[in-house]
């Protein structure tokens, strides 16, 4: 079951096109809030009647009526003294804010007569014929009793009402006698929300995971990875340049405060064929007497001794060191 939200502060604009055409209009309450519900009746009323039509409002709720006490009077007469004692309507309505207010009247002991009263349909006919609105603030269980049919319902309820419930059946066995619901008057457009008890925190949910079973958050590891790496190169390579001239700058002051060695003797033997040292007189006349001595022996000899006599030239050394040079000729010559 929808129905049409019915905000207490825009009566004044919905509530005259929705029962324009409407002679027999009912309100039933759906709270059990009947304070806050007879004031909405008055709202609707009010509604209904600002643009000069003629609107009477009935107070049929007659077991406790209290429709009365929103507009601080105490009639008298009402309706069930114009249907059971024949008191006349006009005698028994109050005109209050432009709308014609009806009392319940004197106390009944049969109050289901009033509702299933023929007159309800006589007054219902009398209305549509002269344009006029005729409203009945009643229950539910009150409107399934009454004679006549009306052209519309609507529900006054701050926060709405559930089908399910006891007045929401009686409301569906309205509607299903061909009653229209024009629509549900309320607080405000929706109901408040309920504020939610604080509930202690609960761990964060881990993220979803992937088809291969790894979590999502894994897809940014990479990119967080290699952000890394390329912060820390990039930190490296300051730190390295920065590093590199402190580094020769302590070198060079190293070599600064560092003494020279000290100069090394050369090897005699480093380069021997540089030096071109003199055979001493007695080296000399060896050779010579060798060679003169291997001359009458054979050519290869005598080429051997002077190859001998120029080597013990080159690798000699001055002093004591040439004798090896004239020994190895000396036992080549003597082999030979």
């Amino acid at each position: 079951m929808s129905a049409r939200p019915l905000p207490r502060s825009r009566l004044d604009n919905l509530i005259p096109p929705l029962v324009d055409g409407h002679a027999l209009v009912a309100l039933v309450p759906a709270t059990g809030d009947l304070k806050w519900a007879t004031a909405a009746a008055w709202d609707v009323a009010r509604a209904a009647a600002q643009h000069g039509r003629r609107v009477a409002l009935v107070d049929l709720w007659i077991e406790d009526p209290t429709l009365h006490e929103v507009v601080g009077l105490t009639p008298s007469e009402g309706i069930v003294d114009a249907f059971e004692y024949g008191v006349s309507l006009t005698k028994a309505a109050h005109e209050v804010d432009h709308v014609f207010f009806i009392a319940a009247g004197a106390y009944t002991a049969h109050p289901g007569d009033v509702f299933g009263h023929e007159r309800w349909k006589k007054l219902h006919g009398g209305f549509r014929v002269e344009g006029a609105l005729l409203l009945l603030y009643l229950s539910a269980g009150a409107l399934a009793r009454l004679s006549a049919v009306p052209d519309g319902l609507i529900v006054l309820s701050p926060d709405g009402f559930e089908p399910e419930s006891s007045i929401g059946q009686g409301i569906s066995a309205a509607l299903e006698r061909g009653i229209p619901l024009v629509g549900v008057v309320r607080e405000r457009w929706t109901p408040e929300p309920e504020v939610p008890a604080a509930t202690p925190r609960m761990a964060r949910p881990a993220p979803p995971a992937r088809a291969d079973g790894r979590s999502v958050s894994r897809r940014t590891r990479p990119a967080v990875v290699a952000a890394t790496l390329i912060g820390g190169a990039a930190v490296g390579w300051v730190l390295f340049a920065t590093g590199g001239e402190s580094f020769r700058a302590s070198g060079a002051e190293h070599r600064a405060a560092s003494p020279a060695p000290p100069p090394q003797r050369a090897d005699p033997r480093a380069d021997a064929s540089t030096r071109h040292a003199p055979l001493d007189g007695p080296a000399r006349r060896v050779c010579q007497s060798r060679q003169g001595a291997g001359a009458g022996r054979s050519p290869g000899l005598t080429r051997t001794l002077a190859r001998l006599c120029d080597a013990g030239r080159a690798r000699g050394t001055p002093g004591g060191r040439r004798r090896p040079v004239v020994s190895s000729a000396r036992r080549r010559l003597y082999d030979s």
